[in-house]
Order: C-alpha cells, then sequence, then structure tokens
C-alpha cells in the first residue's frame, strides 16, 4: 500500500467520515500521526512544508575550510587521525576527520601479533627472527621487500620458514 502524501491525508481527516483505525488502514499512517495531524488541523498550526526545509545542518563545513583541513594534515607530520584532532583542540569530530583526510602512505606493515617467540605471520608466510628476541603480542614494523624488521628501533633479519595454505585467504596480522 502507498502512503498518501499530508494534503490528501488532511482533506481525509477534515471529512470526519472515519476512524483513525480505518484512515491508517487506507492512508497508511499511524494512528497516533494522524490524531497528531488532526489536533495541528484544529490549531492551524498545519503546514505541508517541513520545519527543517531549506536550513543548513548544524555540522555543515564549505569546501575552502575542508580543504585547509587536508592542506594542514598533508603539511604537517602528524602520525596518526588521533594525534593530529588533538592538534585541532577537538574542534572537529574524530570520525568526522577520519572520513575527509586522506589516509598517509604507509611503507611498513605492523605486525602486532607475534605466533610465538621469534616467529611472525604476514600473508600466509611464517618468518623467523634470525638476530633477535621478540616476544609474543609484540608490535614490530616489518618490511618485507628487506625481509627485515624494526623493533624498538632496531633492524632485525628475518627468514621465510613456512609458507601456509588458508582456506580464508590471506591471513594478516596488522
Amino acid at each position: 500500500m502507498k502512503k498518501l502524501n499530508k494534503e490528501e491525508v488532511a482533506k481525509l481527516i477534515k471529512l470526519k467520515h472515519y476512524t483513525y483505525k480505518e484512515l491508517a488502514k487506507i492512508t497508511g499512517y499511524h494512528e497516533k500521526s494522524l490524531i497528531r495531524l488532526n489536533s495541528q488541523i484544529q490549531m492551524n498550526t498545519f503546514s505541508v512544508i517541513h520545519r527543517n526545509k531549506n536550513k543548513r545542518p548544524y555540522n555543515y563545513i564549505d569546501d575552502k575550510e575542508r580543504n585547509n583541513l587536508i592542506v594542514l594534515w598533508n603539511k604537517n607530520k602528524y602520525k596518526t587521525y588521533k594525534e593530529f584532532y588533538y592538534a585541532l583542540n577537538a574542534k572537529y569530530s574524530y570520525s568526522f576527520l577520519c572520513k575527509i583526510l586522506p589516509p598517509k602512505k604507509k611503507e611498513n606493515f605492523i605486525i602486532r601479533k607475534a605466533i610465538q617467540d621469534n616467529i611472525i605471520q604476514y600473508n600466509n608466510k611464517r618468518f623467523k627472527i634470525l638476530n633477535g628476541n621478540i616476544k609474543h603480542h609484540e608490535k614490530v614494523s616489518l618490511n618485507i621487500n628487506e625481509l627485515y624488521i624494526i623493533y624498538e628501533g632496531k633492524k632485525y633479519y628475518i627468514k621465510i620458514e613456512k609458507q601456509l595454505n588458508s582456506k580464508k585467504g590471506t591471513t594478516k596480522y596488522f
């Protein structure tokens, strides 16, 4: 059933030939909405136009200001959106900044989980750390092209230990 527009519903209410239940079935409106419309008609406050029409949203930001934020983000060396958010003194919401700001280019991948001591996994490959001791659940930066990781500012070399076959596709811990 197609919902009738407000003007047609107001005409039916003014006729007073139907109960609210019957009008609800005919119009597709809820009974409470019809009661509210009837009271608006009786008090002469009924309007077809919504009150928020042609009003600017409270969270509106123009293109010039948006571009200024993006330029400021690219010009300064903020590592994360959170850091930039705090630098702006929370003038804009964090989710808004995440939507408009371009992502930083990642040269290194962050591995958040080591499988065991000195073994990490990335892209269905397990890597053995050759010259270091990294515990379970430590964060490391992995550079796949050079086959080394960076942990606490030091470079540790790694070698591929095992190629895994995953049914779900590639497994990534980052």
